[in-house]
C-alpha cells in the first residue's frame, strides 16, 4: 500500500496502536508486530514512533509502547 505522506503513514500507525490496545484490552503491540500488520520496514515503524513518542501520543516504557492517559497493568496470578 502507498501511503500520500509520512502524516498519513504515522496517523495509520497510531490508529492500529489504539485499535490493537482496544481488540486486546490493554496491551499494546510491539513495534515488529506494527511492521508485520501494516507491511512495513521496521526501521520505518521505529522512525514513526519516534515521531509520535515526540509528539505526545505514545510513548515508552521498558520497550513497551504506551498511550499517555490509558493505564493497564498485566494481570496479578499471584493474588
Amino acid at each position: 500500500m502507498a501511503w500520500k505522506t509520512n502524516g498519513e503513514l504515522r496517523q495509520r500507525i497510531y490508529e492500529f496502536v489504539l485499535s490493537y490496545a482496544s481488540e486486546k484490552d490493554g496491551p499494546t503491540p510491539s513495534k515488529l508486530e506494527i511492521a508485520r500488520n501494516l507491511h512495513l520496514p521496521y526501521s520505518t515503524v521505529y522512525y514513526h514512533m519516534l515521531r509520535l513518542q515526540a509528539a505526545g501520543l505514545l510513548s515508552e516504557e521498558d520497550g513497551k509502547i504506551l498511550v499517555p492517559g490509558s493505564e493497564w497493568y498485566p494481570p496479578d496470578f499471584n493474588s
